[in-house]
């Protein structure tokens, strides 16, 4: 059984959150509190930080008397509304809880005695922290080239990186979207795919093969890295390219992105189309 000291900070505005209602979800996001550690180490070769917390959906389950369904679920509706990021592996989960330090303080003391300050406004539980994606984009604007820097404390091989970079990168060149390869559930995500032995080019197939699917119909919200390099992955790699009918007005488009690319319109024939918005790359044939 776990050593546990210390205090964590609850606030009453705990009651206006939007999973406040939801008993298993509740119980889940204030049991990770309580595990969560609130300082820097490492566990089995991975760094961790301050509000990172190391499960298994076994152990949670019988922490707290629900079924390993219903913990599963529950951290699934977490990470969709941002309050934690999840990194797995084969034998544990790595869950950070994305607003630790702005509700917990990133003091030692903190985890020792109860104080009577008042929350500011960013020190609230949200479904939401705009602020937080506000900031990480000023923090990728300062980096050279978008290269993103590995979480301090952490020994992350820079080619794995590197990596990152590109299948970001390639991802809203592809999509037209702006992710930051500096965000550490996007790098998560990816590295778990690079350790489980996938290459660049898998990724950029998997953006390809799902672009072609969903591009401008009303799953082009899932072409996002939580969605694309999840537990689905491989799935989608081995997924056939859909030849979808493309109405005049996606045609339109396609040529217009096609000239776009070209930086004319002289010269544009149905290659240049066909990898317009939802066709298909030319790195890839109809019939793969």
């Amino acid at each position: 059984m776990r050593v546990l000291n210390g205090y964590v900070r609850l606030y009453r505005k705990l009651v206006e959150w939007g999973w406040y209602r939801d008993s298993v979800v509740k119980d889940v996001f204030l049991h990770l509190l309580m595990i969560a550690n609130w300082k820097d180490g490492a566990y089995m070769g991975h760094a961790i930080h301050p509000g990172d917390a190391i499960i298994g959906t076994k152990q949670l389950a019988a922490d707290l008397g629900f079924s390993r369904q219903q913990v599963r679920t529950a951290l699934k509706k977490l990470e969709s509304t941002g309050e934690i990021s999840i990194f797995s592996t084969n034998k544990f989960s790595i869950v950070t809880i994305e607003n630790w330090g702005l509700y917990q303080g990133d003091d030692s003391e903190s985890n020792q005695q109860v104080t009577n300050k008042q929350p500011t406004d960013n020190q609230q539980i949200t479904n939401r922290q705009p602020h937080l994606k506000k900031e990480r984009k000023k923090e990728g604007k300062k980096e050279n080239n978008n290269t993103p820097k590995p979480p301090e404390g952490a020994r992350v091989d820079l080619a794995k990186m590197e990596i990152v970079r590109e299948v970001v990168k390639y991802l809203n060149d592809r999509t037209g979207k702006h992710y930051l390869p500096t965000t550490r559930l996007t790098q998560n995500k990816i590295i778990a795919r690079i350790n489980e032995g996938f290459t660049t080019e898998d990724f950029i197939r998997v953006i390809d093969v799902k672009a072609m699917e969903w591009m401008n119909t009303d799953r082009e919200k899932y072409l996002r890295p939580e969605t694309l390099f999840g537990t689905k992955f491989e799935g989608y790699l081995n997924q056939r390219p859909e030849r979808r009918k493309m109405d005049p007005i996606e045609i339109a488009r396609a040529m217009d992105e096609a000239e776009r690319r070209n930086g004319s319109d002289e010269g544009t024939g149905w290659p240049d189309v066909r990898q317009g918005l939802s066709g298909i790359p030319e790195h890839l044939s109809w019939d793969d």
